[in-house]
């Protein structure tokens, strides 16, 4: 279940000709794949139709449309379909590793040359070395896709990314997936997990002021947990963690509960 609702971005892959329209909703927070729509064979407008439908469902803040070619004007089509003010941007308007300057009513329409290819699937790249996906086993055609995916060097040194040749696989679902995985970012991670917004919640009730060891306390404590939770997020690494985990507690040793305040240690000393 996703955390937040401006944390799940689709990813817009629109056929052409005999190959398939594919839209991938992707929790930005978790990593999980939550859908993919996948059909040929529907005229543009009711693709943008089942976009909308999709948007709502999920309740998705960022689309990142394939537009090259015709797709410039379904970006523009989805942008009056879909009810609120959504924003239109380009691929210059992303951030040049991954992720997008904001994920709340944002369409992206990402025109794919060469190097915006080689950008996202980068970027693809690093969230499966990282284990930052979760694909569902039913997702079979985008997982069969992911494993024939190849990158093949030109006589000039320049990728180039396919299916092998002779075969009948689609990448459709690569290029959809891709597209979403390129809205994720360490960034949007954070910002979109309820955990960490509660920890950082919590914080600034203090406004940034000790005035007793009670209040040292639990800011430590909450320092720890949102410490705990980006290690579990893969947000900084286990290296990272053990140098970063070196702040003692005013009163170590004490055990801690979750409150309605949220955490605080069980008891104090006298």
């Amino acid at each position: 279940m996703r955390q937040h609702s401006d944390s799940v971005a689709l990813g817009v892959d629109l056929g052409k000709q005999h190959d398939y329209s594919v839209v991938t909703a992707l929790d930005l927070v978790t990593g999980r794949v939550l859908d993919v729509w996948r059909q040929r064979g529907l005229e543009y407008t009711e693709v943008c139709r089942r976009i909308v439908a999709l948007s709502r469902t999920w309740m998705a803040g960022t689309i990142i449309v394939d537009e090259t070619g015709l797709g410039a004007p379904v970006v523009d089509v989805l942008a009056e379909l879909l009810e609120g003010r959504w924003m239109r941007h380009t691929h210059r308007d992303a951030e040049e590793g991954g992720g997008v300057q904001t994920s709340y009513n944002a369409i992206y329409g990402f025109a794919l040359g060469n190097d915006v290819k080689t950008r996202l699937i980068r970027r693809l790249q690093i969230a499966i070395e990282r284990h930052h996906l979760k694909i569902p086993k039913r997702f079979d055609a985008l997982i069969g896709e992911l494993k024939v995916f190849r990158e093949v060097y030109s006589k000039t040194g320049k990728p180039t990314f396919s299916n092998p040749t002779g075969t009948d696989a689609h990448d459709d679902c690569v290029i959809s997936l891709a597209l979403a995985v390129f809205a994720m970012s360490d960034e949007t991670r954070s910002q979109g997990d309820s955990i960490l917004r509660t920890l950082d919640r919590l914080q600034g009730r203090g406004h940034g002021w000790v005035t007793h060891r009670a209040d040292s306390f639990q800011s430590n404590l909450i320092d720890a947990a949102r410490l705990r939770r980006r290690l579990e997020l893969g947000l900084i690494g286990p290296k990272e963690y053990e140098l970063l985990a070196t702040k003692e507690l005013p009163f170590p040793g004490y055990p801690t509960v979750w409150s309605e305040n949220g955490l605080r240690p069980t008891d104090y000393p006298a």
